[in-house]
C-alpha cells in the first residue's frame, strides 16, 4: 500500500508539471487521498480533468493550493451530477466572494471578508482595492504601455502612465503627462487627483472631458502639464472598460460572481445546455413598488393574472415598498402591506408555485441604516408574506442573480440624480449613455463619495462589477432606459407608479431587455 502511494505521488507530480502546475505539500496530500482508491484507468482520467479545471482557474501562477484543488475536484464531480447545478440563484451581498488583486503575481486572490469592525486599515484597503481593480485593467489596455515612461509616444499612439509620486517636488515644467487617480475635492471648491500615495492639485480652467458623467469620487485618466505643484489638465477621460470575455481570457474562469459554482456560470456546460433548451424564459423587473398605493396593487393584479398562463422565472421587485410618508410604526405598516401582497399573489392560481418572487429593499424601507450593502427586510416584517408565498426571497441591496449562464446585478439607488448634483462635467446629450459609460468604467456600483453614499469598507467587494455582468438593473427614479457598453446591458425599469406602470422584461437566452407597461 505504501509503495502504491509513493508511485501515485510521483505520477501526480510528473503529470502536473506537464500542465505548468506546482503543488504544495497540502495539495499533493489532498489529491492522493482523493485518487488512491480509484482504479488506474479512472485515476488517469480524473487527474486529466482536475488539471484542466486548475488551468481554468489560472492556478499555474505560483504554488497550487489545496483550496484550488478542492475547487477543481468539486467542479469535476459536479459536472457529472446535472441535478446538483442551480439554474436560478440569488446571491446576497454578504455572501459574495471577496477578491484582492495581487500586484506582485498579477492575479486575483480569494480573501475572507472581515466582520463589521471599524479600522483605518480597512479604509486604506478599500481604496487600494478600488484603485487596483481599475489600474490593472488600464495597464493591460493596448493603448497603454510601460507605466514608468512619462510622455506620449506619437509614433505608436500609446500613452505612458506617470505615477503621482513622480510629480512631487518637481521644479521644472513637465508636459504631455498622463496620470491615473480619483478626482476629489480635498478642499471646498478645489479639485485634486488622488491615488494611495498622495494627491496633486488640478487646474480645470482649460480642460476637455471625454464621454461619461464624472463626479466627485470618479477614477479618471488626466492628460496635461505639471508645474509648481499644479497639474494643468487638458483632457480628463474615463479609464477604458473591457468585456467580461477579455477579463476571463486574462484571469481564467474564476467565479467572481458568487454562488455554488466553482467556476463562472458561462463555463458550465450543463447551464449552457439548459439555457438553450428554454429560449423563451424571462425575468420581470419592477421598481418603487408602493404596496400601500391602491392603483399599484390593481396593476400588480393585472400583471400577475396576465402572466399566470406563461409565468416568468421570477418577479424581481425593488423598493421602497411603501410610499414616502411619515408613520408612527413604519415596520408594522410595511409588514401589513407585504401580507396583502402575499394574499394577492396567492389569489392567482399556480403563480407562486412556478415563479420566484425576489424583493430588493431600498434605503427608504424600514429596518436598516443608510449604509451599503443594505441587509434584507427584517424577518418579522416579511413573515406574513413568506407564510403564504414559499417562493419569496428577501435579499440585500445590491444583490446578484444567476440564471443559467447569465449574471445579473440588481441595485436600487437614485444614482443619476445624485451624480448629477455632484458632477464635475456637464454632458449635454443622452445622460443615460454617459452614466452607463461611467458605471462600466468604474466596474463598481458605488459611484459617489462616501459622504454621499456610505459603504461598509469591508464589504465594498459586494458593490463590484468585475468582470462586467450580462445585466445591471440600476433601479432609479430617473425615467426608464436601456443602454449597453462593453457587452454589459444597463437598464432602469423606472418608478412603477411614476412611470405610468413601466417595467422591464429580460430574456436570458437572447440577452435582450424588453420595455413593457400596464395600461
Amino acid at each position: 500500500m505504501a509503495s502504491n502511494i509513493v508511485k501515485l505521488k510521483s505520477s501526480i507530480i510528473k503529470s502536473s508539471k506537464l500542465y505548468g502546475l506546482s503543488l504544495n505539500s497540502e495539495s499533493l496530500k489532498y489529491l492522493v487521498e482523493i485518487l488512491v482508491d480509484l482504479a488506474p484507468n479512472e485515476r488517469d482520467a480524473a487527474i486529466e480533468e482536475i488539471w484542466s479545471s486548475l488551468a481554468k482557474q489560472k492556478a499555474s501562477v505560483g504554488l497550487t493550493t489545496r483550496e484550488q484543488c478542492e475547487q477543481a475536484v468539486l467542479e469535476v464531480t459536479g459536472q457529472k451530477q446535472d441535478g446538483s447545478v442551480k439554474l436560478f440563484d440569488v446571491i446576497g451581498a454578504f455572501d459574495s466572494p471577496r477578491f484582492i488583486f495581487d500586484r506582485d503575481n498579477q492575479r486575483f486572490v480569494l480573501s475572507k471578508a472581515t466582520l463589521f469592525t471599524d479600522s483605518a486599515d480597512h479604509f486604506t484597503e478599500y481604496f487600494r482595492n478600488r484603485y487596483n481593480y481599475i489600474y490593472q485593467r488600464v495597464l493591460r489596455n493596448p493603448i497603454f504601455a510601460n507605466k514608468s515612461v512619462t510622455v506620449k509616444d506619437n509614433s505608436s499612439n500609446k500613452y505612458k502612465l506617470k505615477p503621482l509620486e513622480a510629480l512631487y517636488g518637481c521644479n521644472v515644467l513637465m508636459e504631455n503627462i498622463t496620470v491615473f487617480g480619483m478626482i476629489t475635492q480635498i478642499q471646498p471648491g478645489q479639485w485634486y487627483i488622488e491615488d494611495f500615495n498622495g494627491a496633486v492639485r488640478l487646474d480645470l480652467s482649460k480642460v476637455e472631458y471625454g464621454p461619461g458623467l464624472i463626479c466627485d469620487g470618479t477614477f479618471v485618466l488626466c492628460d496635461g502639464s505639471y508645474e509648481q505643484d499644479v497639474l494643468y489638465a487638458n483632457v480628463i477621460s474615463l479609464p477604458p472598460s473591457e468585456t467580461a470575455s477579455v477579463t476571463r481570457a486574462q484571469f481564467g474562469d474564476i467565479n467572481f460572481f458568487g454562488g455554488e459554482l466553482t467556476t463562472c456560470a458561462a463555463a458550465n456546460q450543463v447551464l449552457v445546455s439548459k439555457e438553450i433548451e428554454d429560449p423563451n424564459a424571462f425575468i420581470v423587473f419592477l421598481s418603487c413598488v408602493h404596496l400601500d398605493n391602491s392603483e399599484v396593487m390593481n396593476k400588480l393584479h393585472i400583471l400577475f393574472t396576465g402572466y399566470s398562463k406563461s409565468p416568468p422565472i421570477a418577479f424581481v421587485m425593488c423598493g421602497p415598498f411603501v410610499s414616502p410618508r411619515a408613520r408612527v410604526d413604519p415596520c408594522g405598516f410595511l409588514a401589513e402591506n407585504l401580507k396583502k401582497l402575499g394574499q394577492l399573489i396567492s389569489s392567482v392560481e399556480g403563480l407562486k408555485e412556478k415563479s420566484k418572487f425576489v424583493f430588493v429593499p431600498a434605503m427608504e424601507d424600514a429596518g436598516s441604516l443608510s449604509v451599503y450593502p443594505r441587509p434584507p427586510l427584517l424577518s418579522s416584517v416579511t413573515a406574513g408574506l413568506t407564510k403564504q408565498v414559499k417562493s419569496a426571497i428577501f435579499t440585500t441591496n445590491p444583490c446578484r442573480i444567476q440564471y443559467c449562464t447569465k449574471e445579473i446585478v440588481v441595485f436600487r439607488e437614485d444614482l443619476i440624480p445624485k451624480m448629477f448634483k455632484c458632477r464635475v462635467n456637464s454632458p449635454k446629450d443622452n445622460l443615460t449613455h454617459h452614466f452607463t459609460r461611467t458605471l462600466v468604467s468604474a466596474g463598481n456600483l458605488a459611484l459617489l463619495p462616501l459622504s454621499t453614499m456610505p459603504v461598509y469598507w469591508q464589504y465594498d467587494h459586494a458593490m463590484s462589477l468585475h468582470p462586467l455582468p450580462n445585466l445591471v438593473i440600476a433601479a432609479d427614479n430617473y425615467y426608464p432606459y436601456t443602454e449597453e457598453s462593453s457587452g454589459c446591458i444597463v437598464s432602469n425599469p423606472g418608478s412603477f407608479p411614476l412611470s405610468k406602470f413601466n417595467f422591464k422584461v429580460y430574456y436570458p437566452a437572447s440577452n435582450e431587455v424588453e420595455d413593457s407597461a400596464i395600461w
